[in-house]
């Protein structure tokens, strides 16, 4: 009796442990089924969620928004077009500019030129040979004399009270070879003197200043100065002069003013007929 007693509690023991631990099963699997009921239940709501209608004050907004986005290329857009507008303009108006300043500055040498020539004319009407050589210079209509290998091409104008006289000379010493143009000044300069002291009781020379310059590609010694001139009431005149080398000869040309007054109009035309007598100095008639 008592084994069958033991046996029936042994049994009794067995049906509640596995009474418990199919309720431990139970348990352990509901936490499982809840999770996986809100993971599928999430999705749910966030689907519905998002398909729900937008509101007004949204819209307006992404509205806006968009607005604004197409404001802004618009702007850019018409910003370029203007940039490339005015780019244009001024790509033509440099242009234009550039093809005006062309025609003023082709206008202007054309003018220079016939002025040049026209004063030429003007002044340097008379074409002068170096004898026996092929040396051609272009002086005034003047009064000729002959001094030595001096030429001298005297302007007797005169006024009521003084007589104002200038003096064009050329001078090439065919006896003498030279390889400089300061060379050539100092010897036709000292025997220019001398050859015109029969007429004009020239005395001696003075520079004041003297530079070398090139004209249409020939090499000048440029010197400005003075000749003493007169016995008893002896003063200087202005001279100035331009001299060359050419065939190893020294070839020159001076300008004097001869008045006493030495006024400034004649000195400046003397200037200017001495330096276009240099600009017209050739090899060819």
């Amino acid at each position: 009796m008592n084994q069958d007693q033991n046996n029936s509690n042994i049994d009794n023991n067995m049906v509640n442990n596995n009474q418990n631990f199919n309720q431990q099963q139970v348990n352990n699997i509901n936490p499982i089924s809840q999770q996986t009921s809100q993971f599928t239940q999430q999705p749910v709501n966030d689907f519905t969620m998002n398909n729900q209608p937008m509101s007004k004050e949204s819209k307006k907004s992404k509205l806006g928004l968009i607005i604004g986005i197409i404001s802004i290329v618009i702007i850019i857009i018409i910003c370029i077009l203007i940039m490339f507008v005015f780019s244009n303009k001024n790509t033509s108006n440099n242009n234009e500019s550039a093809s005006k300043n062309e025609e003023s500055i082709t206008t202007k040498e054309e003018t220079t030129k016939k002025d040049t020539e026209t004063i030429n004319k003007d002044y340097l009407k008379r074409t002068y040979k170096v004898p026996l050589k092929d040396i051609y210079i272009d002086v005034p209509d003047y009064s000729s004399l002959e001094a030595g290998f001096s030429k001298l091409f005297v302007d007797f104008i005169r006024d009521m009270k003084a007589g104002a006289i200038k003096v064009v000379a050329t001078r090439c010493d065919q006896d003498q070879k030279v390889e400089t143009v300061e060379e050539a000044f100092q010897i036709n300069a000292t025997e220019f003197v001398n050859d015109m002291r029969s007429y004009y009781l020239t005395k001696s020379y003075k520079v004041t200043s003297h530079e070398t310059v090139t004209i249409n590609g020939r090499e000048f010694y440029k010197v400005i100065g003075s000749i003493s001139r007169g016995s008893e009431a002896p003063y200087d005149c202005y001279m100035v002069s331009y001299s060359c080398v050419m065939d190893d000869l020294p070839v020159s040309i001076f300008g004097i003013v001869m008045e006493r007054e030495q006024r400034q109009e004649q000195i400046d035309e003397i200037n200017r007929i001495v330096e276009l007598s240099a600009q017209s100095v050739r090899t060819q008639k």
